[in-house]
Parts: structure tokens; sequence; C-alpha cells
């Protein structure tokens, strides 16, 4: 392709003879090949047709091997079949489309830049590495120190002592293991001390759970007495849990336990002073430490 020429003229309005020309603005003309007429007649041709705000820029005109010409401004084009005109004639035929063309488009717009709305964080929520067993949890270890209380029927007595007692909770189910070490006075001359020992599960549902377990007390009578046996067993009962501060929770049981097998008696003549006993209410409250697995 050769470029004859980029002329850059000040397109002036049709005005007297020997008068200079207004000027209106700067408007360059680019031409490719050869497209039958000049850039000055193609100025001629479209300065009395632009009006005075045509924004400035480069008009290109390119002759192509069809025999039409191609003027392009900025991003617009048009193509103009001049058939067999050249010249002065050939370019009022291009000026005609072109001061169509040019006014179309304004100088070229430079967008913005986006200003991206500021982003906000959202706020950040610490998760407590230690928890109790909550509703939410859904596999939790705790561990568990208290106090429980033992009461069966027959002549036995109150016992009372420590308990320790390990869990784990997986969704509704619950697991755990318990023992305690209680004492307490007859209603004779007899002490009697006992080791109850309880391994559990059951189903929990927000802070309640019911709990089923096998239960196994060895025991001991002092005193006048001193024998030593197993009661053997099972339980049910129902636990409550109470969320606290820093992984601590507060937990109470209450329950009754009913134990198979032979009863012990010890009879003093029309006196029974002990009796082993067929079943038994407990109830325990301990503070636990639990974490998430």
């Amino acid at each position: 392709m050769h470029v004859l020429g980029t002329v850059a003229l000040v397109l002036a309005a049709a005005g007297s003879v020997g008068e200079p020309a207004d000027p209106i603005v700067p408007v360059h003309i680019e031409i490719s090949g050869n497209p039958k007429f000049s850039a000055e007649d193609l100025v001629r041709a479209l300065a009395p047709r632009l009006p005075p705000d045509t924004p400035a820029g480069t008009l290109s005109v390119t002759a192509r091997s069809d025999g039409m010409i191609e003027l392009s401004w900025q991003s617009r084009k048009r193509v103009v079949d001049l058939g067999d005109e050249s010249g002065p004639a050939a370019a009022r035929v291009a000026a005609l489309l072109a001061a169509d063309l040019l006014p179309l488009l304004g100088p070229p717009q430079v967008a913005p830049p986006a200003i991206a709305p500021p982003a906000i964080a959202p706020p950040a929520i610490a998760l407590p590495a230690m928890r109790t067993s909550t509703p939410e949890s859904c596999d939790a270890v705790s561990l568990a120190a208290g106090y429980s209380l033992w009461s069966g029927d027959g002549h036995g007595p109150l016992l009372q002592g420590p308990a320790l007692s390990v869990g784990l909770e997986r969704k509704h189910l619950r697991l755990y293991a318990e023992g305690a070490w209680v004492q307490g006075e007859p209603r004779s001359s007899f002490d009697m001390t006992a080791w109850p020992l309880r391994v559990g599960a059951g189903l929990g549902a927000s802070y309640f759970s019911l709990l089923g377990s096998l239960v196994m007390v060895p025991y001991k009578l002092g005193g006048v007495a001193n024998l030593t046996r197993t009661l053997m067993g099972a339980g049910m009962g129902l636990g409550s849990q109470f969320p606290m501060a820093a992984g601590f929770a507060l937990h109470v049981d209450v329950g009754a336990d009913l134990f198979l097998g032979k009863r012990l008696q010890l009879v003093a003549g029309d006196t029974t002073h002990f009796e082993s006993p067929l079943w038994a209410l407990r109830f325990g409250a301990a503070l636990a430490w639990g974490r998430a697995r």
C-alpha cells in the first residue's frame, strides 16, 4: 500500500474571495492508494458540509482493490462506490458520506477508572478450641468430676462421695464411663464403703440425654462384720448439662439401678441389721470440661 500523503488542514466555510477563512477544527486526512481525488479536493468538498463543532481526529481514505473507497473515522467506517467519478466530483461523493460520518462520534472517550466499592470483610468469628456438650456439638469428649449420692431399699445406708466420668458425644449418640467412691453409716454398727462402676450409652438432644448402663458395685462392710460383696445390675438415667464459660459445663444426673442375684442379709435375732438392696436411687452433680474432636 502506497501512502500518497497525510495532510493536516483547517476546514473553512465558504467565504468571500480573498477573505481569510475562519478556522473550524483541524481534521487530518490520510489517503492510502489512489482514490481518484486528492486530499485538497476532499477538504474543499467537506468544508461547507461540516458543523463548527466537528470533533478533531483523523479521517482515513483507503482505495480498495474492488474500485471502492473506505472512509474510516475513529471506530466507524463507510464504503463508497465512486463509479466512474474522479477528481472534485468523486471527492463530493466521498464528502457526502464523510460529512455524515464525522459528527457521529465525538473525541475518543476515556472511560474513568472503575472504582470498586471497598471490600468489606465479614466479621471474624472466633470458634473456641474447647467447648462443652452443647446442642450444636456433634463430636466432643468431656471429663467430669463431681459428687454422687446413692441410696438403696432395705436396711442399707445413704452413701455419698466423689465421682469421676468420661463421656463421648457424636451427634445424638452418648457414651460414658463412670466410677465413684461412696461411704455411709448403716442403721446399726456397720459402716459401708462402695465403688460403683458404670458403663452406659444413650441418646441426647439439646441439653438432655437418656442413658442406659450396666452397673457393678463392689462394696465392703466394716465394723462388727468384715464382708466384701459385689452387686451387679442395670440402670436408667436422665442427664442434663448447662454450658458455662471457658469450655466448662454443669452436669446433673438422676437415675435408678436394679440389681440381680441373691441378697445379703445380716440378722441378729429378730433384728435385720443389713440387707443388700434390690434397687437403688442415685443422684450426681459434676463440673465437666469438654473438648471438640
